[in-house]
């Protein structure tokens, strides 16, 4: 899905703590609050 390196030394300290499924749900609701938004805004 990612060409990003999965181990935790390459991670933000922030971010090393959480699991690997809580950091795809903070990705996709991320993405899904900036689509929101663009799609608010172009319209």
């Amino acid at each position: 899905m990612s060409d990003r390196p999965s181990d935790s030394a390459s991670l933000p300290a922030a971010h090393r703590n959480l699991s690997v499924t809580a950091r795809n749900r903070a990705r996709y609701a991320t993405m899904a609050l900036f689509f929101i938004a663009g799609m608010m805004y172009a319209s």
